[in-house]
This record gives C-alpha cells, sequence and structure tokens, in this order.
C-alpha cells in the first residue's frame, strides 16, 4: 500500500492543509525543468515516461520513494506526488527532500504539514 505525500511551494505561511489551493501554491515549472530540479538535488534517481506520464524511483538510506510528475502535456506543475511505504524512516526522507528542495510536504493520510527546514539552519 503507497502511502503518498504532495510537494508544493508555498506564497505564504498557512496554519492548516484546509487553506491549501491555488492561491497559495506558486508554479514550479514545467515537468521538464522539474525533473531536472529533483535531479540536480538527487542524481541517483531513476526516470521513466510511461506513456505520457513522467515518474521517477528514488532509494534513499534504503527507503524507496515513487516521484510523480504527472503527465507530459501539462505546461506547469503547482505539485508533485511522492509515494512510499510508512516507515518511521520514510519520515525523514520526506523531511530530506522537503528540505533539498525547499517545498513543503503535505501527508496525505494524516493531513500533516511538512515545512522545509531554512538553509542557513
Amino acid at each position: 500500500m503507497s502511502y503518498d505525500y504532495l510537494f508544493f511551494r508555498l506564497k505564504r505561511p498557512i496554519s492548516s492543509h484546509l487553506e491549501i489551493g491555488s492561491d497559495t501554491i506558486m508554479n514550479l515549472g514545467s515537468v521538464d525543468y522539474v525533473k531536472k530540479w529533483i535531479t540536480e538535488n538527487f542524481p541517483n534517481i531513476v526516470w521513466t515516461n510511461a506513456g505520457h506520464t513522467v515518474w521517477g524511483v528514488l532509494i534513499l538510506d534504503d527507503v524507496h520513494l515513487e516521484i510523480f510528475l504527472g503527465r507530459t502535456e501539462k505546461t506547469t506543475l503547482d505539485s508533485f506526488r511522492v509515494g512510499t511505504s510508512y516507515h518511521e524512516h520514510s519520515l525523514q526522507q520526506i523531511q530530506r527532500i522537503a528540505d533539498a528542495l525547499q517545498l513543503t510536504a503535505f501527508d496525505m493520510q494524516t493531513c500533516d504539514l511538512f515545512s522545509p527546514t531554512a538553509a542557513d539552519e
């Protein structure tokens, strides 16, 4: 069973997942741009184009993560999904991705938000 997280960049701070929407989420760029950006931060990712869908497999400290960018014809992305199995160690890797990309992660099961740690901390 997949445990899913949605990654995005906020325009402004929010206090609840109920505030997530087009007025609070920034555009991340094209599918190709986001793919390149993730690859620069995690060069061991293996990308697959299945039909018109782009997704990648990333292994971080023995945690299997699937990053789903969506359909290639989308002109821009405002978010992407990461699926994994639920383990405490997986939470550390979700935070690691949030920190590296300076994005907020939304736990789609518990509705928790993972804010990125500031680069200077």
